[in-house]
This record gives C-alpha cells, sequence and structure tokens, in this order.
C-alpha cells in the first residue's frame, strides 16, 4: 500500500467577489499559480462563479551552522553548502527570499556547535528534490 502524497492548504481571494476560496497543493506545484474554485457565495447573497489564483508555496527546512573558519547552509535533505564567509551566507539566505536584515540576524545568532533550523517558504518554478530516488 502506498502512501497518499503529502498536501498543504492554500487560500486565494476570489477575483470576482474576494472571498477567500480554500485548496489543495502538493510539494511539484510550488512557485506555480494554482487555480482555487469552489461554490461560494458573493457579497449580494447570490451564487459567485470567480475563482481565486495563487503562487504555492511549500516551507523547506533550512540549517545554518559555524565552524572550521565558515558557516554551512543545508536546503531541506541536500548536502551542506560551505560559505567562506557571514556575507556569503547572508547572500544565499537572501537568495531564499529572506530579507536582509533578518539573514543579517539569523547569521549573527550562529554559534559554532550549535546549529539553527528554520523554515523558509519558497518559490520555485522547478521543485527541489527530495531524496527520494
Amino acid at each position: 500500500m502506498s502512501t497518499p502524497p503529502e498536501t498543504r492548504s492554500i487560500t486565494a481571494p476570489c477575483d470576482d467577489c474576494g472571498t477567500p476560496l480554500s485548496g489543495q497543493m502538493k510539494p511539484e506545484d510550488s512557485g506555480r499559480m494554482i487555480l482555487v474554485t469552489g461554490h461560494h457565495v458573493g457579497p449580494e447573497g447570490s451564487p459567485c462563479r470567480g475563482s481565486g489564483r495563487a503562487i504555492a508555496v511549500w516551507p523547506v527546512r533550512v540549517e545554518i551552522s559555524a565552524g572550521g573558519g565558515g558557516y554551512e547552509l543545508r536546503i531541506g535533505q541536500e548536502r551542506a553548502v560551505a560559505c567562506s564567509s557571514g556575507e556569503d551566507l547572508v547572500a544565499k539566505l537572501r537568495a531564499l527570499g529572506i530579507e536582509r536584515d533578518e539573514a543579517q540576524r539569523k547569521v549573527a545568532a550562529v554559534e559554532p556547535g550549535t546549529p539553527i533550523t528554520f523554515d523558509v517558504p519558497e518559490r520555485r518554478r522547478q521543485p527541489r528534490s527530495h531524496g527520494n530516488g
């Protein structure tokens, strides 16, 4: 028996009436525009035929650590990437969509032997592989 694919909720406002519409997304939908539809009633009380659109965002686990004269960045289950300086690590975190100030705070908080782990909502056209093969 196979396990069902993991899904998460996605919400988008109706493009006609603004009512929040809920749908489901899969990891492979990350970075793509998702159409969310559903029977709903508009503000006047009549059925609305509108739909919502949203870019799917799937969080990835990020771990940063310090040691050996530099830093390491691990995204999801991928191999750690060496960063020669804090500025290099900040640049890599910014590429994931983290604001500069937040990235600098996270890098400053890293201590040797104590990695910091957090989730980042990632938008990609080509989702990262999940190590399934």
